[in-house]
């Protein structure tokens, strides 16, 4: 083998001559094959089963004893009392103390020049410490609950099991019981006041006392005294989401007390025919991508922490009353039981999954090759580039895009995070730096255009070789990212500079149309139109185009606020890569494709005869 290849001197093989020749056919075949091999990977028949691998996890299910119900309601009475009178947090802590249970307050703010809807940026949290009593405090469990006058009887399911529990012996960990405010900067405060790690324009007390290290959360968000049943919330920033064991507990805990069991994605169990699971991958992927935080669990998981909320469905007067707050007890006894009695930290099960359904989910072996697809796609373009005759000149605009998108980056942070510009001024920098900067940034591209094939050719290498890269580190990080990234830009990308002919009138001005500005913009329109969370209503408004436009500066204010606050890598991905990406396809497009050589295969031994 080796010798037939070194005959044929620097002559490529055959198959590769072939795969140049029809580079933009094949490329559009892996584009598409990508989504075949998600019909394939969702079929019910190939999916796995879900299953609790952490052997130690199933004494914990086991008859409960939980006999405080008259603690209930002595608990909600005496809440709804303090809300009233304005010292929540203060009966909270004196009836932790009460009970013996070590009890603190901890003060934060978030010194930030920007606001975000629903999202408090200061407050106040209370947390009690259960020491256990068999071992040492070098392991500790998390009890957290969102505290507000709407979850008034979640927090009084809080204080009864704390009571509860400090009754029992068989404690191998401490118990954290953390009464948060509903808002994600609370726990982030307090998090990071218990891992001792700074957080940048985030003012927090530290902690007087800590535990050990957290194995694991259940965050009960429960508003209403009747639930019909619950559904299991899990993703976290950057993609990081809890052990698959933790959450089939929380799913076996609920089933097995006929509870009403516990829904993934709007899907209950039994729930698992091939057009839900393809629906349910869909959300996920979403869900993963532009909903990071939609929880207190969210924030868990950039301290590699393991964190499930139980959300409670109310119920209603077409949905039969299945579970009341007894029943919310044995659950939350039976899930610390078990997460009581696993020996080490979780690491039997899965990190890196889709969970399609209660009974169903697809592990990272399954969805890898999804961007591994995408990936190819640009290798067949960039194969195509590398056998261009054209000499080796690096083009203006591949230095300059990259280096006015880093620019741009750390201009939007500092402007969003400092406080030493005047306020008048302010939210137009800001909206500025959004919405402005990224149009500049396109448009400068005619200051440096591409002014021979040599460059061209570099550019398309480089560019081709950029955005298989991106694709596979961002998949690498988190997986929904990378899948979103290859779905939008690898089709454009083929047809712009593959299909039709650079430098012509129609592809200059798609090549702006596909810009990532563009496409936020535009894609509410099409989540609108299938009828995405949130989105449903966009079509039947007044003015959907300014309602769109708003959306679109609340959005992209909530990706540099979880940057900021959470290290979410969103908003450095869209402000670095995915912007510099736009400008190097715009600078493509405007080169006239006439000018460009055709790939040529010659050995060594012709080139030196020439």
């Amino acid at each position: 083998m080796l010798r037939r290849l070194a005959l044929q001197g620097s002559q490529p093989p055959k198959l590769v001559i072939k795969i140049v020749e029809k580079a933009t056919i094949l490329a559009l075949i892996s584009y598409f094959g990508a989504f075949a091999y998600i019909y394939y990977a969702t079929l019910p028949d190939v999916i796995e089963n879900t299953r609790v691998s952490e052997n130690a996890f199933l004494p914990g299910v086991v008859r409960p004893r939980f006999d405080k119900e008259a603690s209930l309601s002595i608990f909600a009475k005496g809440l709804k009392n303090a809300f009233k009178n304005g010292n929540e947090k203060d009966y909270v802590l004196d009836a932790l103390e009460q009970m013996g249970i070590e009890a603190y307050r901890q003060n934060y703010s978030l010194n930030v020049a920007y606001s975000i809807p629903k999202t408090r940026f200061d407050g106040q949290n209370v947390y009690g410490i259960l020491r256990a009593t068999k071992n040492p405090s070098v392991e500790s469990m998390l009890l957290v609950v969102p505290f507000d006058v709407n979850r008034l009887e979640g927090a009084a399911l809080a204080l009864t099991m704390a009571d509860y529990f400090k009754e029992q012996v068989y404690w191998a960990r401490d118990i954290i019981f953390l009464f948060a405010d509903p808002s994600p900067v609370a726990v982030e405060a307090w998090l990071s006041a218990f891992h001792g790690y700074p957080v940048s324009n985030l003012i927090r007390e530290s902690l007087p006392k800590r535990s050990g290290t957290i194995v694991g959360v259940f965050i009960f968000d429960f508003a209403g005294q009747r639930f019909s049943n619950f559904e299991a919330k899990f993703f976290g920033v950057n993609g990081r989401q809890p052990n698959l064991d933790l959450i089939n507990v929380i799913g076996k805990i609920t089933g097995g007390y006929h509870m009403g069991g516990t829904t993934v994605q709007g899907l209950h169990y039994g729930q698992d025919s091939h057009e839900a699971l393809i629906e349910s991958l869909i959300r996920s992927i979403y869900g993963q991508t532009f909903q990071e935080i939609d929880g207190l669990h969210s924030v868990f998981g950039s301290y590699g922490i393991s964190a499930v909320s139980l959300v409670g469905i109310p119920s209603t007067k077409k949905s039969a009353e299945r579970v009341d707050l007894h029943h919310l007890a044995i659950i939350v006894e039976s899930c610390f039981r078990s997460l009581n009695n696993i020996l080490e930290k979780l690491h039997q099960s899965y990190f890196l999954y889709y969970l399609l359904s209660p009974k169903k989910f697809m592990s990272v072996a399954f969805y890898m090759p999804i961007t591994g697809f995408f990936m190819v796609s640009m290798l067949f373009l960039a194969l195509k580039e590398y056998f261009r005759r054209a000499g080796f000149s690096v083009p203006k605009a591949l230095i300059y895009n990259h280096l006015l998108a880093l620019g741009l980056y750390f201009g939007t942070v500092w402007i969003f995070s400092t406080n030493q510009i005047p306020k008048t001024v302010q939210t137009e920098l800001q909206t500025a730096s959004l919405i402005a900067g990224p149009i500049i940034l396109s448009l400068l591209n005619f200051l440096y255009p591409v002014q021979s094939a040599a460059e061209c050719v570099v550019l398309r290498f480089v560019f081709y070789v950029q955005v298989g890269l991106i694709i596979g580190a961002t998949s690498l990080l988190s997986i929904s990212p990378g899948i979103v990234i290859g779905i939008i830009s690898v089709l454009p990308i083929i047809i712009l500079t593959g299909i039709l002919k650079t430098g012509s009138f129609l592809t200059r001005i798609l090549s702006f149309l596909v810009h990532p500005l563009v496409l936020i913009y535009a894609g509410q329109f099409v989540l609108a139109y299938f009828k995405f969370d949130g989105y449903s209503h966009l079509l039947k408004h007044e003015t959907p185009l300014y309602l769109a436009a708003n959306w679109t500066m609340k959005a992209l204010t909530s990706c540099v606020h979880k940057h900021i606050l959470h290290s979410s890598m969103l908003f450095p991905l869209y402000s670095i890569f995915l912007l510099s990406i736009s400008g190097n396809l715009i600078s493509i497009c405007r080169f006239n494709q006439d000018f460009l050589p055709n790939p040529v295969f010659v050995s060594r031994e012709k080139q030196k005869v020439e």
